[in-house]
């Protein structure tokens, strides 16, 4: 279980999930979305309480730095290592094995050998998500995940976070602006403008009123 409720400059964030679940954060832009991302990762100060797993990682008493959570996240800009070829990228947060496994799940082998300023945006998209994935996280962050990616291949790579979200037992929180990408992923979803919390039923019927 993992049980978030915290308070950043901008809103208040109280959350429960159970292993393997997925939530969806919506919101217009410059809401606080990923400083709330950031704040759950120890990369922003906030107020409050974050156990996962029954691990304190913030209370009154204790705020673990982000090396010390257990935290996949993948950043709207990537993030990726620069002088590092995609193989590198990936096993840097994991081993080489984990890494050409992850990146044959998501069909990105034939990148291995590549630096990323010599791949195009989707593609480096999709290596910081796998990225992510391969540190074997307790959570997996991600900020507007899907961006840069084609109508097939974002729904290619939701369908394999959700089956590594339920191999590895892992919690997941997104941002995203797009709905579909909200309801395909989503077990629950955020709701920041009506610090609402909504099962994938009440945000379909929720989704409904906003088109």
């Amino acid at each position: 279980m993992m049980e978030i409720s915290i308070e950043t400059r901008f809103f208040k964030f109280d959350i429960k999930l159970s292993k393997s679940q997925i939530l969806g954060i919506l919101g217009p832009s410059g809401i606080g979305k990923t400083t709330t991302l950031r704040a759950i990762a120890g990369l922003e100060d906030a107020k409050g309480k974050i156990v996962v797993d029954n691990e304190v990682w913030l209370d009154e008493n204790i705020s673990l730095p982000p090396q010390k959570r257990s935290v996949g996240f993948v950043f709207q800009d990537f993030a990726l290592f620069p002088n590092m070829k995609v193989i590198d990228n990936i096993a840097y947060a994991s081993s080489k094995e984990k890494a050409l496994e992850i990146l044959k799940a998501f069909n990105i082998e034939h990148l291995k050998d590549k630096y990323p300023n010599k791949i195009s945006g989707g593609e480096r998209q999709r290596v910081a998500i796998a990225r992510a994935i391969a540190r074997n996280p307790k959570m997996l962050l991600m900020d507007e995940p899907f961006s840069a990616l084609d109508r097939k291949t974002k729904h290619f790579i939701q369908d394999k976070i959700i089956e590594f979200a339920n191999t590895y037992k892992f919690y997941t929180i997104f941002v995203a602006h797009d709905l579909g990408d909200i309801f395909k992923l989503s077990d629950f979803v955020f709701s920041v403008e009506d610090q609402r919390l909504l099962s994938k039923e009440e945000f379909e019927e929720y989704s409904l009123s906003l088109t």
